[in-house]
């Protein structure tokens, strides 16, 4: 979240919200005290880093709009499309990492 000066120009950021820090994706998940199979889906090295924190049982990769190889290269579990991810969350009873 930005924090906008009088003249409406961007001066900062919210320090209250975690996806301002380091990490911060990690501290926002936790705080979600999530139950049951959790599956991140993401196109980024901070989604991976929730998963690889224990805070997900798996990460998909989403491709569709922007495929970076050193994150691709993290999972298995590649979604192309909203298709694929629909199909990987269907495969509950199969180990998706």
């Amino acid at each position: 979240s930005f924090v906008f000066g009088d003249n409406g120009k961007i001066i900062g950021v919210d320090e209250a919200n975690h996806l301002a820090h380091d990490k911060g994706k990690i501290s926002t998940v936790r705080d979600l005290a999530l139950e049951g199979s959790v599956i991140i889906v993401g196109d980024g090295y901070t989604d991976w880093e929730v998963a690889e924190a224990g805070l997900a049982d798996s990460f998909v990769v989403f491709t569709e709009i922007i495929s970076r190889p050193a994150v691709v290269s993290l999972t298995d579990l590649v979604a192309r499309d909203f298709g694929d991810v629909v199909k990987f969350a269907a495969m509950a009873d199969a180990p998706l990492r």
